[in-house]
Order: structure tokens, then C-alpha cells, then sequence
């Protein structure tokens, strides 16, 4: 599952867990450098009923969410929504983001 533990996956579902998903990028589907290292998941972004997106410079941290200085757009419809919403689908069609479970 890389760097994002059980536990960071159930305080992002929270108290809408039945209604939230959380994906991941599966080491086994991270592209590798000869020496054998992998691709890191940069991604900051989530969307919310295909309808509003957030994007953000903040990762998941203590740190990021109570101390540093983030960035973040929200969006709200549009052409921009649509792509992510249609690049998200892809990649979870495509079987290279899964649905995390709470192990």
C-alpha cells in the first residue's frame, strides 16, 4: 500500500465511511527504475459526487493539515471536473488505482 497506513485510510473515510472511497496505487502497479525503485502517489485530490473536486499541495500529514502553509483549488463543475472525473474513472477501470481496505 506504500506510505498510507489502515489508520489514515479510516480517518479519511470518517463518519461517512459507507459512502466514501479511498483509492490507492498498489506498489505492484508502480512503474520501476532499474535499481528497482518505484514511483511515489503525489496525488492530492478528491472528489465528491462527480460534482465538486479539491486539489492540494497538502499531503495527509499532521504537519501538512495543522502547521505548514498549503495550497488547494476547489472546483465546482465544469470542463476541468469532467477531465478529472473521466482520469480518475480510467485509472480505477483500468485496475491501477483499487479501493483500499481497512485491514
Amino acid at each position: 500500500m506504500g506510505n498510507v497506513d489502515s489508520d489514515a485510510i479510516q480517518a479519511l473515510a470518517g463518519p461517512a465511511s459507507p459512502l466514501t472511497t479511498v483509492y490507492i496505487w498498489p506498489l505492484d502497479e508502480r512503474a520501476r527504475d532499474p535499481q528497482g525503485r518505484h514511483g511515489s502517489f503525489r496525488t492530492k485530490c478528491a472528489v465528491a459526487d462527480n460534482r465538486v473536486a479539491l486539489i492540494s499541495s497538502a499531503n495527509l500529514t499532521e504537519y501538512a493539515l495543522n502547521l505548514n502553509m498549503e495550497l488547494g483549488i476547489h472546483i465546482v463543475g465544469g470542463e476541468v471536473l469532467a477531465q478529472i472525473v473521466g482520469h480518475v474513472d480510467q485509472l480505477i477501470s483500468d485496475g491501477i488505482l483499487r479501493a483500499a481496505t481497512q485491514e
